[in-house]
């Protein structure tokens, strides 16, 4: 695979992550609202809503005045509790990596991380760094500063 091709899947995994998460955590919108907030067009909005239908997320659609788009009620990602922050083909995630699954990474080509062994207590360290190693694709970099 090409490093073209891992990027272009890296940033569409990280659109369908913000589209999922936006969905789950401010309630449902429009598609072209959607489009407008995560900066596409509304048919990739269309495109990533059915991805992640076929993935099996329980997303539906409403035609009219008072539709949109929307994530079953009650329904929750298994990745909820990060925030994602981007600057083009970057990501920062905050939130609890020990409960963060691996196939929420399935698309990582690198990790950086800069400060997480230096703010967690020794004890965790390795634990951190193993399951890291755990989850992050084999090709995947890994870079821990301590």
């Amino acid at each position: 695979m090409s490093a073209l091709s891992r990027n272009l899947g890296a940033m569409r995994s990280a659109r369908l992550l913000a589209l999922l998460l936006r969905l789950q955590r401010s309630g449902p919108a429009t598609a072209a609202t959607l489009a407008s907030e995560l900066e596409v067009s509304e048919r990739t909005i269309y495109r990533d809503v059915t991805m992640l239908q076929a993935a099996g997320v329980p997303l539906w659609t409403e035609a009219g005045p008072h539709g949109g788009i929307r994530l079953v009620e009650g329904w929750r990602s298994p990745v909820d509790g990060f925030t994602v922050y981007r600057a083009g083909p970057y990501e920062l995630w905050c939130g609890d990596f020990f409960d963060l699954p691996a196939r929420a990474v399935v698309d990582v080509v690198a990790v950086y991380d800069r400060a997480s062994l230096v703010a967690l207590p020794p004890e965790l360290r390795r634990r951190y760094a193993d399951h890291l190693t755990r989850i992050v694709p084999h090709d995947a970099m890994i870079f821990l500063l301590s």
